[in-house]
């Protein structure tokens, strides 16, 4: 995939969800502002290393890699249900969207978002069952958001492979916070392409967005464009205030942990989403109970 790091700019938080896009060329004009930008010019340059990584400089541990593995293989086996506030929904749109031959899954995010935060890891779960990811590394979203420091992931940088799907991500906005006279802005990281920037102002409007979730949410799942979901499946509050290791081994020992339940469960209706795409291959993943129950769940 060809690198879609941006010169920076910045995304002022105005809602729950939604963000107006303000270049730093523009915002240089405020001059106290500039003076503070200028003393960090060297870190807003565009480079190899993204912003994240500085602030989140190690990848995931192997022991929380490991649970991971382990909650994702004990959870094909139970048919878990949770009252979900976004499930994931039948979508037809365009024709199947596809990269390299296989059904192409696309994920729009961003690191500062707290609702992102808590979807990667029921995605992270759900798609270890398919490929495998290299390059994830630990991240908190913003601390001046709803849901402040949520433990997560960041897919920038990171890179999945897999026989059967391909996994496109996008995340957009750090989660550096920037203020101004009140404002809290994030640093751009990644420029998405024309299509996908394409098909997230699409479907993240009427009439592809859920009835449950506010036009220009984030993240946005497209599965082929086959099915969507829109805003994270759970409330971020149900993992909030731990850390990725404390939501990790629960996810692999405390079956009736909420945050488990609430993970669980979104993970395995994303696994019904990607077997819908690869024809129920691998059979070992999508003919078992837990996955198999999921499919009544997508509607």
């Amino acid at each position: 995939m060809p690198s879609k790091t941006s010169s920076p700019s910045i995304a002022w938080r105005t809602g729950p969800y939604l963000a107006i896009f303000v270049t730093v060329t523009a915002l240089i004009l405020f001059g106290a502002w500039a003076l503070e930008l200028s003393r960090s010019q060297d870190r807003l340059k565009p480079r190899s290393t993204s912003l994240a990584m500085e602030l989140a400089p190690k990848p995931i541990n192997q022991s929380i890699a490991s649970e991971l593995i382990k909650a994702g293989k004990l959870e094909l086996a139970r048919e878990i249900r949770s009252p979900l506030s976004t499930s994931v929904k039948k979508l037809n749109y365009d024709k199947p969207l596809q990269l390299g031959g296989k059904p192409e899954i696309l994920y729009f995010g961003a690191e500062y978002c707290p609702f992102s935060a808590a979807q990667r890891w029921a995605l992270v779960i759900a798609l270890d069952r398919f490929g495998k990811f290299s390059g994830l590394r630990e991240i908190s979203s913003s601390p001046k958001d709803v849901f402040p420091n949520t433990a997560t992931f960041t897919f920038y940088g990171a890179s999945y492979k897999s026989k059967y799907v391909a996994f496109d991500m996008v995340e957009q906005f750090s989660n550096v916070p920037i203020e101004y006279h009140h404002q809290v802005g994030y640093v751009q990281i990644e420029q998405p392409t024309d299509q996908e920037e394409h098909l997230y102002n699409t479907l993240s409007n009427s009439p592809y967005t859920p009835d449950t979730a506010q036009p220009g949410s984030i993240p946005l799942l497209d599965y082929g464009n086959r099915f969507i979901s829109v805003g994270s499946s759970f409330s971020p509050g149900l993992i909030q205030g731990r850390t990725i290791g404390s939501i990790a081994k629960s996810l692999a020992t405390d079956a009736k942990d909420a945050g488990t339940i609430a993970i669980a469960s979104t993970a395995n209706n994303i696994t019904a989403a990607v077997c819908a795409l690869t024809g129920d291959t691998p059979a070992r993943v999508c003919e078992t109970p837990g996955v198999t129950a999921a499919k009544g769940a997508i509607d």
